[in-house]
């Protein structure tokens, strides 16, 4: 990686009230594309589209690019080195934050690079890679559509303060496993397919009681810090609505058996004031404006959600180790 890597400042969704600060990494560097590394053993050539040391080299060269989208917070750029759902939620915050003023994040150092590559003989492929520095921990996901394509982070997932790494599986050869669908239904715990459906259920009710809604696939904690993110309404009223988006679920072996789960959801926060009350945002946030005074606000949003899913033996619930969450729209009625 890059000595002096940048942090981009986005907006989080559990800033609808105080704006949140959410982080996507990215170094100094001129604008580079970065194709697959063709320096292969033939052995490995013939076998896999990517190596761990062939990730390792897209990941620091695909972080030098990202600096360029950075530096002007132009969204243009930033469709060269992310693809979608990320690419949704962080267009839109490069626009809100040039539209807002922000300057440019402090410089910040990686201290580790770790890739988890399963072997694959075609395309699309994908690999995961987590990145640690001095603000914490990042899980990305990078995919490839086809052999002429290029290496783009789909999803990221940052890790949570206290929350516990997962133990991801590697061979001999350093190779990660994905779970296809035929073994997860019979291996883990819970289908991976059907968790961003479940886990929308389960945060839709939990907002509603504000309070975590009996799961017997999701531990209490995953909608603890929705709920907590959530400003009180102390007179109207405020519905949360989390639905599946439209984009494949990734799940990565690990050690214990279970999986590492990559889904991505969509969230509508609509609040209503009161009989003779107003909503008053103290910041910026899209078309909403700190001093206006507004009937009701909609505000929309994107979850990336990194689930740990135990193995099927196992007594424990699915938990929510890191996501990645931002703003994408925001509109009021006016007072």
């Amino acid at each position: 990686m890059s000595a002096a890597p940048v942090r981009i400042i986005l907006v989080g969704l559990a800033a609808v009230a105080s704006l949140l600060v959410v982080s996507t990494l990215a170094a100094p560097a001129a604008f580079a594309r970065f194709r697959t590394s063709r320096k292969l053993r033939a052995s490995d050539a013939s076998h896999v589209v990517v190596t761990p040391a062939q990730a390792r080299a897209v990941v620091t060269a695909w972080n030098q690019a990202a600096n360029t989208a950075a530096a002007n917070f132009d969204p243009g750029t930033l469709d060269q080195v992310e693809a979608p759902p990320l690419l949704g939620i962080d267009a839109p915050s490069f626009q809100n934050a040039k539209a807002s003023g922000s300057t440019p994040p402090p410089v910040i150092g990686i201290a580790n690079l770790m890739v988890y590559v399963p072997k694959q003989n075609s395309y699309p492929a994908q690999f995961l890679a987590r990145l640690d520095d001095t603000t914490g921990t990042n899980f990305f996901l990078f995919v490839k559509p086809s052999k002429q394509g290029e290496w783009k982070a789909a999803y990221q997932a940052k890790l949570g303060a206290n929350a516990p790494a997962p133990d991801l599986a590697l061979d001999r050869r350093g190779f990660a496993t994905l779970i296809p669908d035929r073994q997860a239904k019979k291996q883990l715990k819970f289908d991976p397919d059907t968790l961003g459906q479940s886990y929308s259920n389960f945060l839709n009710q939990s907002a509603a009681a504000s309070a975590p809604a009996p799961s017997v696939i999701f531990s209490p904690d995953v909608a603890k810090e929705m709920l907590s993110s959530l400003p009180p309404v102390s007179s109207g009223q405020r519905v949360v609505t989390h639905t599946p988006a439209n984009y494949p679920v990734y799940s990565y072996r690990t050690r214990d058996g279970g999986a590492f789960s990559i889904i991505s959801v969509n969230v509508d926060i609509q609040t209503t004031a009161g009989a003779g009350a107003v909503l008053a945002p103290s910041q910026q946030l899209f078309e909403l404006r700190p001093g206006q005074r507004y009937q009701s606000e909609d505000v929309k949003g994107i979850d990336l959600v990194a689930l740990s899913v135990p193995p099927a033996s196992a007594s424990a619930l699915a938990t929510s180790p890191a996501d990645y969450n931002a703003v994408i729209s925001a509109t009021g009625a006016p007072a």
